[in-house]
């Protein structure tokens, strides 16, 4: 019976880290904005503007990473 859940999380663990393995291969191929089914990348230079404008949007600067201590 261990082995049946053991198999499980195996398999579970395995189609996650395609997913991670398809959403960095859609990053570095220009193809991570909007629609991830889009047949054209954007170039370089939009996906450097999109980025930018991204990291600079309110709701982003709003959300910090509680181990970088911003507070104290």
């Amino acid at each position: 019976a261990w082995e049946d859940g053991q198999g499980a999380r195996e398999e579970q663990q395995n189609e996650q880290a395609l997913k991670i393995t398809k959403r960095i291969k859609e990053k570095l191929n220009g193809r991570d904005f909007g629609d991830h089914t889009a047949k054209s990348a954007v170039n370089v230079e939009q996906q450097v503007d999109k980025l930018v404008d991204s990291a600079q949007r309110k709701e982003h600067l709003a959300q910090m990473f509680v181990g970088w201590c911003a507070f104290w």
